[in-house]
C-alpha cells in the first residue's frame, strides 16, 4: 500500500498470493483508493479457483466500495463455468444470494 501511496504503482502484483491480494483489496477499499481496488480486482479474478471462491464472494460482499464490478463479474462467470464444482462445496450456502442471482441471470 505504501508503494502505491509514494510511487503511484505496485510492482509484482501478478506474482502475489491470494491472501496478499485479498488483503490489498480490503485495505484499498478502507482507504478509498479506487485505482488500487481496480488493480487488485484484476489479479483476484485471474487467480480465482474453487478453493478461494467462497472466501472471495464474502470479501466482495463486505466491501464498502461497491464498484467492484470486475471481481463480481469474474466470480459470476467462474461460477457459471464451474457450477458442478461449486455445488459440491460444503460451504456453497455461504455465497451471497446476490451472486447466485447474477449466476442465474447469466445461465439462462
Amino acid at each position: 500500500m505504501l508503494e502505491w501511496i509514494y510511487c503511484n504503482e505496485i510492482e509484482g502484483l501478478k506474482g502475489k498470493g491470494g491472501d496478499a491480494l485479498e488483503n490489498l483489496l480490503v485495505a484499498a477499499d478502507v482507504l478509498g483508493l479506487s485505482e488500487v481496488v481496480v488493480l487488485a480486482q484484476k489479479y483476484l479474478v485471474e487467480d480465482l479457483s474453487i478453493e478461494n471462491l467462497v472466501k472471495r464472494t464474502k470479501i466482495l460482499n463486505g466491501l464498502a466500495f461497491k464498484n467492484c464490478k470486475e471481481l463480481e463479474k469474474g466470480i459470476v462467470r467462474y461460477m457459471v463455468r464451474n457450477l458442478d464444482l461449486v455445488f459440491k462445496r460444503d460451504d456453497v450456502m455461504e455465497i451471497p444470494s446476490e451472486i447466485f442471482y447474477q449466476v442465474c441471470k447469466l445461465s439462462r
